[in-house]
């Protein structure tokens, strides 16, 4: 699946519920994901999209500043 495709309001919902038991994703208010979504511009889902494309880049650049994150709490 392309990732722009997963940057919908569809994809939001499955966000939040996706992975949960039909019973409990009954109960979580689809504000969440219907919120979410209003509050995205065609800058703001671009920008979304390349995070998706480059997750390997972006993922080591966290783990990166988590560390110096951590590394600077542990010894202050």
């Amino acid at each position: 699946m392309p990732s722009g495709s997963c940057v919908s309001e569809a994809g939001f919902r499955d966000e939040f519920v996706g992975e949960l038991p039909d019973r409990l994703a009954a109960r979580v208010s689809p504000d969440l994901w219907k919120l979410h979504w209003a509050l995205m511009t065609p800058q703001r889902r671009e920008n979304v999209v390349k995070l998706f494309e480059d997750q390997t880049t972006n993922l080591d650049e966290i783990v990166t500043l988590s560390r110096d994150f951590l590394g600077r709490v542990h010894t202050a």
